[in-house]
């Protein structure tokens, strides 16, 4: 028994990265209204009263997972990219990655204060500025629909898996992308943008 020596203690940001990392792995096969926090815990290797040390709470935990999976997106948007495809990003960010879809969902429903994931939402803020700049009377509207065709891709992608089979989920998620870019780009000609 005292042949094994313990692990090195982390520092404070390994910790943190290590919780969200094995929260978003859990929350790949886990709902996370069943996301247990010591399930969390015992996959970063840390004692559960960590997770409450640095996040305070489940919603924080998921608001920096959610951040996370944002923060790896952002980085993959171009800056040079055009206004359809700017304004379309939220949509392919929810869509492909569930994860955070759920996440949202399950807040919506734990009625979680939206202040918790408030800095989540970078590329909504960005479109609704640009619909904006554009002259668009109700860019509101517009990203509203947006993310209602999302959120009803991930409600309807565990039960589209059972009927396709996995290996034509890729295929049915890319049809619908196409399609949710192609009614984009005409709520956007009949904004006259």
């Amino acid at each position: 028994m005292g042949d094994v020596d313990p692990p090195a203690p982390r520092r404070a940001g390994e910790v943190r990265s290590a919780l969200v990392l094995a929260a978003m792995r859990r929350l790949e096969e886990t709902p996370p209204a069943r996301l247990t926090l010591q399930a969390v815990a015992d996959d970063a290797g840390v004692n559960k009263g960590l997770i409450h040390r640095h996040f305070g709470s489940k919603a924080a935990l998921l608001a920096a997972v959610m951040h996370r999976i944002r923060d790896d997106y952002v980085a993959q948007v171009r800056p040079n990219a055009s206004m359809i495809d700017l304004l379309f990003a939220p949509v392919e960010w929810i869509v492909q990655n569930p994860v955070l879809g759920h996440i949202l969902i399950w807040m919506t429903s734990e009625e979680i204060d939206p202040e918790v994931f408030g800095a989540g939402y970078p590329l909504v803020k960005q479109s609704e500025d640009l619909l904006a700049a554009a002259g668009v009377d109700n860019p509101t509207a517009i990203i509203a629909h947006q993310l209602s065709a999302a959120y009803g891709w991930i409600a309807f992608e565990t039960n589209m898996m059972h009927a396709l089979g996995q290996d034509q989920i890729e295929q049915a998620r890319d049809q619908f992308l196409t399609y949710a870019h192609s009614v984009l780009e005409r709520e956007l000609r009949k904004e006259g943008c």
